[in-house]
């Protein structure tokens, strides 16, 4: 009894130990050493997009110069993404009449010998011109990114006038009128426009001004005439100074001064002839040619105006134009200057 008991007691001692072992081992566990797992992160998710700064614009109190003084450029015919903005890119075009009082001071001289008469001196002043209407027309590029533009203008000038001579009353009652023609050819540099001062705008432009004055005055009478002529073909460096004042009061209105100068070195050519009614009638004639310096100073004054909304690719102006020029008519023992001044009516437009 005593070894059945016994023998049952170490049954039930090998059955409990291999499965006591077994229970406290953790379930699921591999039987070897088992690599560490990577450490996962949580998915972020697509990124969250940022709107981008909210351009407010200048400050109060100092507009652009684009917004308030030049024309913008007509966005329906924009090839280029730069050309949305104000008067940035592209092609330019300005039409401007003037309406001027012209008035030539000083006498052309030289000597004239008639056939069979001693030598003798041509000398005639100028007649009062009329006033007229003086066309300018230019044509331009904006290269865009504040790069400028490239310009192309002419203008001309055209006036005559007559009047009666009693001081020549050798000729017999004559009449003594002035034929004045100016043609000029700037080419030119554009800078762009920048704010200088809270309202105030500033721009310039630079380049090359050629420029034809034909000047005559002619007297003629029963007993005889007497002509002087003198043309100026010359170039040289012309330069721009525009300061713009934007009105706060009408959106688009601004005052504009401008002063504009050149120097032109070029060649005077002057001719004089006298021509007596006798019976045959004689005359003589003499040419003479001289290298010359004209310096030409221009100054205006005046308001411009572009339109709010679907017209605001244009500009328009007007005011008061003073200009002279020195020595047009210098050569030898003669002298020649021309003084201008007129109101202006002026259109900008951009294509």
């Amino acid at each position: 009894m005593v070894r059945t008991a016994r023998d049952l007691l170490l049954v039930a001692l090998f059955v409990w130990m291999p499965l006591s072992a077994i229970l406290a081992q953790p379930p699921g566990l591999p039987g070897g050493p088992v690599p560490p797992a990577p450490q996962q992160t949580a998915d972020p998710g697509p990124p969250i997009p940022v709107p981008p700064p909210v351009d407010s614009g200048p400050p109060a109190g100092n507009p652009p110069f684009g917004n308030d003084i030049l024309p913008q450029v007509n966005q329906g015919n924009a090839s280029d993404r730069d050309c949305l903005l104000p008067a940035t890119c592209g092609f330019y075009g300005l039409f401007e009449i003037s309406v001027l009082f012209p008035n030539i001071s000083g006498t052309l001289r030289g000597p004239v010998t008639v056939t069979g008469m001693p030598a003798t001196t041509v000398s005639l002043g100028s007649a009062g011109l009329e006033s007229i209407g003086s066309p300018r027309l230019e044509v331009g590029y904006r290269f865009g990114d504040n790069m400028g533009a490239a310009a192309v203008a002419y203008r001309s000038i055209v006036s005559k006038g007559g009047e009666n001579a009693s001081s020549f009353s050798e000729f017999g009652n004559p009449f003594l009128s002035s034929l004045i023609n100016i043609n000029v050819v700037d080419i030119d540099y554009v800078s762009p426009a920048s704010n200088v001062a809270p309202f105030w705008n500033f721009s310039w432009r630079a380049g090359i001004r050629t420029a034809g004055v034909y000047y005559q005055n002619q007297l003629i009478g029963a007993l005889g005439q007497q002509e002087a002529t003198s043309n100026f073909l010359g170039a040289g460096p012309h330069a721009e100074l525009e300061l713009g004042r934007a009105l706060d009061a009408v959106p688009g209105l601004a005052a504009l001064a401008k002063l504009d100068g050149a120097v032109l070195v070029g060649n005077t050519s002057q001719s004089f002839s006298e021509t007596l009614q006798s019976n045959p009638a004689v005359g003589g004639a003499s040419v003479s040619n001289h290298t010359e310096a004209v310096p030409t100073l221009t100054f205006d004054i005046g308001l411009s105006y572009t339109p709010p909304g679907n017209f605001n690719w244009a500009r328009f102006g007007f005011g008061y134009q003073f200009e002279y020029w020195w020595d047009i008519g210098k050569s030898g023992s003669s002298s020649g200057n021309l003084l201008i001044n007129g109101i202006y009516f002026r259109g900008e437009f951009n294509f």
